[in-house]
């Protein structure tokens, strides 16, 4: 029996980028890869030519600003691909692992191509300055690799043995995924293996009520809806002020900078209707530079006001600590919350974040990650819940997570 072509395109356009991708995870290896980094084109050439991959990335980004938008989303779509290319994985392999080497650097991998989203990176790359022309910072390697291992849906460990230099351990890392996903998804059989899907945690069921995903041309938007959709919801992208302050439960995603999410906002007139939601009592979710919004000011814009919704300040992490925090880090729940609180296993989340939340009412602060001290990831006050790590890009638990929001506000 003849198998299926293993083949997906995806395009995805934003505020801050347009992308196009297609990939065939049957082909020879062959690349047509620009992103206007050139470090990041090089190490998507060697996860195509070393995974045997026919890949095609065209991506255009707000690098005026930096790369991490360009980065982050291409690594989304990506993923997306290939998890649509590899569609119900009859016969595949599924397990991989290997040692791969590039001069002193040494990378240890293992994958599973599971439907269970999870990274664990422990890579300590040294600090040095960007790299390439445009630049590329290094640190975004781990965003790059645990973005595309959520939205292709696998478990994937990355370990660094030991390496010195930044371009050789970053290589190394895309290369061994290469060749470890090379093996995952060689065809050995033809039964499709158990899944143990990512929703499996909670009862599913369709919600009728609609959810607005606040759409002001900047954040997460896309991402933060396809979660909620995932869970049941009637999740809708809309910057229409009758939809918004009709909608059982509101979410306010964000990424980038505060000023410019805050003037996008205002530009559009929402930040009114973010006000009329919230003194309704309806649901009202943040996340991220969302949440950050909805304080009266931040460091990162001075002059610029916020929605003042909760009392008090955005700040810079200490300067003791690295900046972003851009890791996964364990969600400590002070007063038991009804969507924050989990029995059980730890709370993972995933931080990218340079500023915090630094409320006037100690009682606001729901949770914390201890991050040099501790740091605020969560507030909630009255019918705002506000968190500043994104859980549409936390796997399991972060679904679980909506999944309690949507569930415990009402919106069902």
């Amino acid at each position: 029996v003849a198998m299926s072509a293993r083949i997906a395109r995806r395009e995805r356009n934003t505020a801050e980028t347009s992308i196009e991708i297609d990939i065939n995870l049957d082909g020879s290896g062959k690349t047509d890869i620009s992103t206007g980094l050139p470090f990041f084109d090089h190490m998507l050439d060697q996860l195509g030519r070393h995974g045997g991959f026919d890949l095609t990335v065209h991506a255009t980004g707000d690098l005026h600003i930096d790369s991490h938008h360009t980065v982050e989303d291409v690594s989304i779509v990506l993923g997306e691909c290939f998890a649509e290319a590899l569609g119900d994985k009859a016969g595949i392999r599924r397990f991989a692992s290997g040692r791969y080497p590039l001069d002193e650097a040494l990378i240890d991998i293992a994958l599973d191509l599971s439907g269970r989203p999870f990274t664990q990176w422990e890579v300590d790359i040294p600090e040095v300055l960007p790299l390439g022309n445009p630049p590329f910072d290094p640190q975004l390697a781990e965003h790059s690799i645990s973005s595309f291992a959520t939205a292709a849906m696998m478990t994937l460990h990355v370990e660094l043995v030991r390496g010195r230099n930044a371009h050789h351990i970053i290589e190394a890392t895309f290369k061994g995924l290469a060749r470890s996903l090379r093996d995952a998804v060689r065809v050995e059989g033809g039964s499709v293996p158990r899944r143990k899907a990512c929703c499996d945690a909670w009862p599913f069921e369709e919600r009728l009520m609609t959810v607005a995903v606040i759409d002001y041309g900047i954040g997460n938007l896309h991402s933060a809806q396809k979660a909620l959709r995932t869970l049941g919801a009637d999740a809708v992208l809309t910057d229409s002020a009758d939809v918004i302050t009709s909608a059982a439960g509101v979410v306010l995603p964000g990424v980038g900078n505060f000023g410019a999410c805050m003037n996008a906002l205002r530009e559009r007139d929402l930040d009114g209707v973010v006000h009329a939601v919230v003194d309704s009592g309806r649901p009202f979710l943040g996340i991220c530079v969302g949440m950050q919004m909805l304080f009266d000011s931040s460091e990162e814009a001075p002059g610029v006001d916020g929605l003042g919704v909760v009392g008090g300040t955005i700040r810079y992490l200490p300067a003791e600590v690295r900046r972003p925090q851009m890791q996964w880090n364990e969600l400590i729940v002070g007063t038991p919350d009804p969507v924050l609180s989990r029995d059980g296993d730890p709370q993972w989340m995933y931080f990218v974040h340079s500023l915090s939340a630094h409320p006037e009412n100690a009682s606001d602060v729901a949770a914390t990650v201890h991050y040099g001290g501790p740091v605020t990831a969560a507030c909630r006050h009255d019918n705002v819940l506000a968190v500043q790590f994104h859980p549409e890009k936390s796997g399991r638990a972060g679904l679980a997570m909506l999944n309690r929001w949507l569930s415990h506000e009402g919106i069902s």
